[in-house]
């Protein structure tokens, strides 16, 4: 596996477990600092995992994403959805 995919493929999974980390976080959170915390944290999870994607869709046009094992979310963390 090429080292940027495999970058790509981390990006993508640390993406994924600041999602979970968020949404967790909220579902606990007893006021408004943590509520914003949380979204703020919600919001870069999603920014990354946008990045991410359309830097994997270059790299499939242009014929160097390895479509092998997916295993981005096998080596994090437990807020993997």
């Amino acid at each position: 596996m090429q080292i940027p995919n495999k970058n790509i493929r981390e990006s993508l999974s640390l993406a994924k477990e600041l999602i979970g980390f968020a949404d967790h976080g909220q579902a606990e959170s007893k006021d408004d600092g943590c509520l914003l915390l949380y979204g703020l944290v919600r919001d870069c999870g999603y920014r990354i995992r946008e990045e991410a994607e359309r830097e994997k869709r270059v790299h499939r046009s242009r014929g160097v994403w390895d479509e092998g094992v997916e295993r981005g979310d096998q080596a994090r963390g437990r807020y993997l959805a």
